[in-house]
């Protein structure tokens, strides 16, 4: 089982990566990302994640296996310098 971080949740693009990975069946959300929403639950802002995920969007990151960076154009390298991560 892998875990997964999404930087970004509250987007479009994260919101779908959410719908995506809550039922793979190899996979374990650990974290959704959110500078501006942290504190929600994702279903609040979008209501058809309901059934889907309760998770709470965070400003906090943690260790996991893979991380996708769902930002706007620029941005996932002003995050990444920001919040640098380990390669092993």
């Amino acid at each position: 089982m892998k875990t997964v971080g999404i930087v970004g949740a509250n987007g479009y693009t994260g919101s779908e990566l959410v719908r995506l990975l809550a039922f793979h069946p190899n996979v374990s959300l650990r974290f959704l990302y959110s500078r501006s929403n942290s504190g929600t639950k994702i279903s609040d802002l979008y209501p058809d994640l309901a059934t889907v995920c309760e998770m709470v969007l965070t400003d906090k990151s943690e260790e996991v296996d893979i991380l996708f960076l769902c930002l706007p154009h620029k941005e996932s390298q002003n995050w990444l310098n920001e919040n640098p991560i380990s390669e092993e």
